[in-house]
């Protein structure tokens, strides 16, 4: 049913829908555009009207056992079903929700006609190349190459060298860090050791209330000397 749907073949939903734009193609003299739909509509008809289901049932793999869907699934599948039978018999259901006044009458004779005789050419050249067309295993290039492969660069350079660079800029932030934590325990003694007047082993203990006092100091300087550097600029 979905497949004589998108093929727009007669009393399914696909014939009152896609043919209607084709005719306005037609009627607007877009002869480029009425043939790209028109070959469009054929090829539709011939890989999923008689190609798909002609090589899933008949094919080379048509013996591999399937389950059955489930309840949901096929409850779902029979309402749209019945909905692309019951508006390519009714058309009128569809056109009266159109936002525009709809004059197409899609079963006149000469449209019925002309799809049948399209639909039934394609038909008869499909079984006459049947060897020519059947699928075979192979990979087909497509435009997903591009991001496919600039995907895989693109994660190289995440994993490899933008990995490596974060990984130096938190290891020197870490080194930063201990090293602001260490000066703001005791900034007196600290300052003697980078002047080499004392080594690191003798940098004395301190309670921990001066530790806090003269961290809290610390920041409290550097954060006056950026507001006054920052203020100086603006």
């Amino acid at each position: 049913v979905g497949a004589f749907s998108i093929s727009a073949f007669p009393l399914f939903s696909g014939f009152i829908s896609k043919s209607m734009v084709i005719e306005s193609a037609a009627e607007k003299h877009m002869a480029i555009i009425w043939l790209m739909l028109t070959m469009a509509s054929t090829g539709t008809f011939f890989c999923t009207t008689l190609k798909l289901p002609y090589f899933t049932f008949f094919g080379k793999g048509s013996s591999i056992k399937t389950e059955e869907p489930g309840k949901n699934m096929l409850l779902a599948m029979g309402i749209a079903s019945f909905l692309c039978i019951f508006l390519g018999v009714y058309p009128q259901i569809l056109y009266g929700i159109l936002p525009y006044p709809v004059e197409f009458n899609p079963y006149t004779q000469q449209h019925i006609i002309d799809t049948m005789q399209l639909m039934l050419f394609t038909a008869l050249g499909f079984f006459l190349l049947l060897k020519h067309v059947e699928g075979e295993p192979t990979i087909t290039l497509d435009t997903d190459w591009f991001y496919r492969k600039g995907c895989k660069e693109f994660m190289w350079f995440i994993n490899n060298p933008l990995s490596k660079f974060s990984k130096s800029i938190e290891l020197f932030s870490d080194k930063i860090a201990s090293s602001l934590l260490w000066f703001s325990r005791n900034p007196v003694a600290a300052v003697l050791v980078m002047m080499g007047r004392k080594r690191r082993r003798e940098y004395p203990e301190i309670p921990i209330y001066l530790e806090v006092i003269s961290s809290t100091g610390l920041f409290f300087l550097i954060f006056v000397v950026v507001v006054i550097l920052v203020g100086g600029v603006i």
